[in-house]
């Protein structure tokens, strides 16, 4: 019996453990490598299991997998709908990957760290120690692994504001009423810095990470910054409406100082030259636009805020303007941080949460992080795969960061070029000739068109004996309702008219009926997928004696090719005309104006070959319309300068 349950345990451990990875994994469902896409088309592309920490990317790739190009990122759904780009090759790949996130573990807690709110709270930098300072006027030192108090410090019954780590867990820079202490833990000796300058509380210090400096910013609206070396006050700033100091910091290399005020105002000074770099002007000076934190990122380009208003404002250094707003909040942000290699952004709110954010996407990387109490203090481990937070409820907690996990599928897919053949709709009358068109529709999906030959092979189908075609195969029987004509054409410039036949309706009434196209082949090319567009002819009248048969084949009785594209100086048309008659041949512009007629004239069949001037038109877009006896067309061209 105790096999049999130790086995159903077992089995369902693996199960959990497979339904699991399972889950996490990231496959294609869509498209199918046996699935034919179409250039210029749109494909939907599906896949499954992504979960909703994960960062979903799409690539493609048209030289086997040697580079990829994006498609999308930062995607949360389960499909994408994509236009297939006009490809010169049609080896298509697809690849997908997932970045998948654990959620935050809440690693150990110490209830009552202090006997009032924790105001700030950091890591040493081997991740062994914590320093923590309280709304108690106390400042400890924790050990990570123990939870024990390893030593602290008790400044009277004045308030302490914050504790900062002066390179290092040995000595601490202590934010305390009016002044800064410098808590040096080896000596057991105290140093106070900046009595007297200031004339009211000490909100925020920072510690120069690349210089024995730090700076204290006041209420009163001064900022010092000091040497820790020589005691010494090394310069002093002020907000130019004196307006009270909340926070400041350092850049990472230590050579630019901010500092925000009460109305919202951000101040960067170059340290070593103390000469102001820029200042961030609020936009609403009431106080709802109050920095509490901000950073720098470690190329001195972006500076991040946390706000009161519950927003996380990512500023361009050298202009000042706001690049992104990271929104979810719903309480003032007391502190911002990056992560070590910067790709992440740590915000902790009074809303009792911390939120973690992709800087290049402003997606949250996990789910919000629930310290269960309004959030003062938190920041990243030097590896940021821990993180410390603290609050009102006088808790430190110490949590698991997430773990990311990297997963990708491709998938190679048929890709072809889309052409739809066509044939028009057909009035006529019996005994009379008239012209068949075979039309080539959206050949915009297909790059460059003009400069692609085609041979290939028509099969139509018509009403019994209504058409007679030269140069056909004509299969028929008296018993049969249609006849079917097969076409053979080479090297076929592909363009909007594949051909233009010319037929003789030989039925003696009234008759209608469908042109079918039973198959299109491409002799000599797979590169092409084929649509088919149907017709329909429709004679009336009667023919009456005998009628001359004159039946040609040629490419289309108004084919016009204009060149070059864009034209400067000069354009040239080549006419390759089957019509005999006059032809007329007018330039339009955008608006359907007549600029200029090019000629009026009676033609031959045949080709003909002109060249025109056209210095005297502006820039911009024209077309050029033949009209023939029975029929025109139009082309457009360029004219640039």
């Amino acid at each position: 019996m105790k096999n049999v349950i130790l086995k159903g345990i077992i089995y369902f451990i693996l199960l959990i453990i497979c339904t699991s990875f399972l889950y996490s994994q990231v496959n294609f469902i869509r498209p199918r490598p046996t699935d034919t896409l179409l250039t210029g088309r749109i494909t939907r592309i599906e896949w499954n299991n992504a979960q909703f920490n994960s960062v979903i990317s799409l690539f493609y790739s048209n030289n086997e997998g040697s580079s990829w190009q994006l498609i999308a990122d930062s995607l949360s759904t389960k499909f994408y709908n994509w236009q297939i780009p006009l490809l010169d090759t049609l080896k298509l790949k697809f690849r997908i990957v997932s970045d998948i996130n654990d959620d935050p573990e809440l690693l150990w807690e110490i209830s009552n760290a202090h006997n009032s709110e924790v105001r700030t709270v950091s890591l040493s930098a081997d991740g062994r120690f914590a320093l923590s300072s309280g709304g108690d006027s106390l400042v400890k030192i924790w050990d990570i692994s123990s939870k024990a108090v390893i030593d602290s410090i008790k400044l009277s019954n004045q308030y302490i504001y914050g504790a900062y780590q002066f390179h290092g867990i040995d000595s601490i820079i202590i934010a305390f009423d009016s002044s800064a202490i410098l808590w040096d833990r080896i000596n057991h000796t105290t140093l106070i810095f900046g009595k007297g300058y200031f004339q009211n509380i000490v909100k925020s210090c920072a510690v120069n990470p690349a210089m024995s400096l730090f700076e204290a910013g006041s209420y009163d609206g001064y900022l010092m910054l000091f040497s820790v070396i020589t005691g010494d006050t090394i310069a002093s700033f002020h907000s130019d409406d004196y307006s009270n100091i909340y926070t400041c910091s350092f850049s990472n290399d230590g050579t630019i100082l901010l500092f925000s005020t009460y109305s919202g105002d951000i101040y960067a000074y170059d340290v070593i030259n103390e000469s102001l770099i820029r200042k961030f002007d609020s936009e609403d000076r009431s106080g709802s636009r109050l920095v509490w934190s901000s950073i720098c990122s470690s190329d001195n380009k972006y500076m991040v805020t946390g706000c009161v208003d519950g927003l996380v404002r990512i500023y361009d250094m050298n202009t000042g303007i706001i690049t992104d707003t990271l929104k979810g909040h719903t309480g003032q942000i007391r502190q911002v941080n990056y992560n070590n290699d910067e790709r992440v952004i740590l915000s902790g709110s009074l809303d009792g949460t911390m939120r973690q954010w992709y800087v290049q996407n402003s997606s949250e990387a996990t789910i919000p992080i629930n310290h269960g109490a309004q959030v003062l203090s938190c920041g990243y481990s030097s590896t940021s795969d821990t993180i410390i937070s603290a609050g009102r409820d006088g808790s430190i907690k110490l949590w698991k960061n997430f773990k990311p996990h990297h997963y990708e599928d491709s998938i190679v897919s048929i890709v072809k070029y889309p052409l739809k053949v066509k044939i028009p709709d057909i009035y006529s009358k019996t005994g009379e000739f008239f012209r068949m068109q075979l039309l080539a529709d959206e050949l915009s999906d297909i790059p460059k068109p003009q400069e692609k030959f085609i041979d290939y092979k028509l099969t139509l189908e018509y009403p019994s004996r209504i058409l007679d075609f030269r140069d056909s195969s004509v299969s028929a029987s008296p018993m049969n309702n249609v006849d079917t004509a097969i076409i053979l054409v080479n090297s076929k410039q592909l363009s909007d008219t594949l051909a233009n036949f010319l037929a003789l309706s030989l039925f003696g009434s009234e008759i209608s009926g469908n042109l079918n196209i039973l198959d299109f082949k491409v002799l000599n090319s797979n590169d092409y997928h084929i649509d088919k567009d149907d017709g329909s002819i429709t004679l009336s009248s009667t023919c009456e004696g005998n009628t001359s048969r004159q039946i040609q084949f040629s490419k289309s009785a108004l084919a016009m090719t204009v060149y070059p594209q864009p034209a400067e100086a000069e354009l040239k048309i080549d006419l390759n005309i089957l019509e005999k008659g006059r032809h007329i041949l007018k330039i339009y512009d955008e608006k359907g104006n007549v600029i200029n007629d090019i000629l009026d004239k009676n033609f031959s069949a045949g080709l003909q070959h002109l060249s025109i001037n056209t210095g005297f038109l502006e820039p911009g877009i024209y077309f050029l319309v033949l009209i023939a006896p029975s029929e025109f067309n139009l082309k457009y061209f360029v004219i640039v300068r």
